[in-house]
């Protein structure tokens, strides 16, 4: 059996890269706002870096700041062939090889699959299929249980949540991104608690949590199961190395 590997690495917040035998995937890409303007910091991907890959593809799952920054743009003059995958919530024009998407979608761009699927915020959630590998990043898809909200609206933000999972449900996913959002408080782990159980990911990786990393820890050590299977994160940059034998 050959493994088939990939290489994660975290930016800030919900950005991640994915680095397969074959491709360099890159998800919801933003610089956290005490280093924008540093242009030495280590996780700013610059195009001389991204040149070097083979067939990068840039995902954005809405326009929320926290998700998406028009700077990614600028890597298509450099990055030969890269492909940008969008949701359509998103304005821009002007750069090469945009696809545009939004939930229930489907699209094949050379040899990757790519699935949409709700958010219960803004945009799209993506399921995305290269190299025999299955990696789901939720976007601002989660289980939105504010304490302000009503009795009535908690409970829809339940079912809207669950009702998408059950959707996602269907694929066999390898690695999952999920919110852990510390605002939430003592409800800051039912998405992912949720995901893991329902979905069953080999590995899911916490996100959307700016930079508390202790969350991370937390939902890992409130879920009791192997640090395989629920990522810790502890700084901006670090890499996990994904590792699934091929049946």
């Amino acid at each position: 059996m050959k493994p088939m590997t990939s290489t994660i690495t975290h930016f800030y917040h919900s950005g991640f890269s994915v680095e397969t035998p074959n491709h360099f995937f890159i998800f919801d890409y933003v610089l956290p706002p005490d280093i924008k303007d540093n242009p030495n910091e280590r996780i700013r991907l610059k195009p001389e870096y991204l040149s070097q890959k083979r067939n990068v593809f840039v995902f954005v799952s809405h326009h929320h700041n926290d998700h998406y920054m028009p700077e990614i743009f600028e890597w298509h003059h450099q990055v030969s062939g890269i492909q940008y995958v969008l949701s359509d919530d998103i304005q821009v024009k002007g750069s090469q090889n945009l696809h545009f998407v939004k939930p229930g979608d489907y699209l094949k761009i050379n040899e990757v699959a790519i699935r949409t699927f709700g958010s219960t915020d803004e945009g799209v959630s993506f399921l995305v299929q290269s190299d025999q590998l299955t990696f789901f990043h939720s976007g601002d898809l989660n289980w939105w249980h504010w304490n302000n909200f009503s009795p009535d609206k908690q409970k829809e933000e339940e079912t809207d949540f669950k009702r998408i999972i059950d959707l996602v449900c269907k694929y066999k996913i390898d690695v999952a991104f999920v919110p852990v959002d510390p605002r939430l408080e003592d409800a800051y782990f039912w998405a992912g608690k949720h995901f893991f159980e329902k979905v069953k990911p080999d590995l899911l990786i916490p996100m959307h949590f700016r930079d508390n990393f202790v969350i991370t820890h937390s939902f890992s050590a409130k879920m009791n199961v192997p640090e395989r299977s629920v990522a810790r994160l502890n700084n901006r940059g670090e890499s996990i190395f994904y590792s699934k034998s091929k049946v």
